[in-house]
């Protein structure tokens, strides 16, 4: 729809920018879409689309750290879900593997 184009190229346009503020909204972004509640596949092919945006290791670990803070804030097992559905489309590394494991200690 014309909606989705529109909101495809706003974050197109958002990515390009030096301080990628998509990567600064991606956790609110998350807990709001897991919180209304949306079919699962809207949300995985939106969180997809907008995760496919964050390429820097740095932004990578950062964004794993603070999606493993929002577990014990989740409310239910489908936001749990949500949570680690994006942390699996993160390409992590050595340091995101020991955040999530002092997280669940």
């Amino acid at each position: 729809s014309r909606i989705q184009d529109m909101a495809r190229l706003l974050f197109f346009e958002l990515s390009k920018r030096s301080n990628n503020p998509i990567y600064n909204l991606l956790p609110d972004i998350v807990s709001q879409l897991s919180e209304i509640g949306i079919r699962r596949e809207e949300f995985r092919s939106i969180m997809s689309f907008l995760l496919g945006f964050i390429t820097k290791e740095r932004q990578i670990e950062t964004l794993c750290d603070k999606l493993c803070q929002r577990f014990p804030k989740a409310k239910t097992i489908s936001q749990k879900a949500d949570l680690a559905y994006c942390l699996a489309q993160l390409k992590i590394n050595e340091k995101c593997v020991k955040s999530l494991n002092d997280h669940y200690k």
